[in-house]
């Protein structure tokens, strides 16, 4: 009886550890898309691949980060916003993923979105160009 619940009890910390692991490219997309859209620009910035470069401009690309958000955040509230987002085809390379969203907004309106990822410490970040 002991060793049935230890396996119960094991396969149980299995499936929860299981799900405590890196986010998907994907989820990744979808997350900072949202995050655009509630104008959170801290949260879309600490998802950004930023390389040493980048990282000693942080003043600068955090402006163009803004600029970003606040033309897009825009365009989505002349639609009414998000209804729903569903990540779509993911490419995989070795360090590389393309993902594209297909957005559905509130007007009834949808637009397909591309997102270039790379995997930085073994997490997924977005390309900003």
């Amino acid at each position: 009886m002991k060793k049935r619940v230890s396996v119960a009890m094991l396969l149980i910390g299995g499936i929860l550890l299981s799900g405590c692991g890196e986010k998907e490219p994907g989820e990744v997309a979808k997350d900072f898309y949202l995050a655009v859209e509630k104008k959170d620009v801290d949260k879309a910035y600490g998802m950004l691949y930023l390389n040493d470069a980048d990282l000693n401009k942080e003043m600068q690309v955090k402006g163009k980060l803004q600029m970003i958000i606040g033309e897009s955040s825009k365009s989505i509230s002349a639609r009414g916003g998000t209804k729903n987002v569903e990540i779509g085809e993911v490419t995989m390379g070795e360090s590389t993923a393309k993902v594209a969203l297909h957005v559905t907004f509130k007007n009834g309106t949808d637009k397909n979105e591309r997102f270039n990822l790379r995997q930085k410490d073994k997490e997924w970040k977005v390309l900003l160009r």
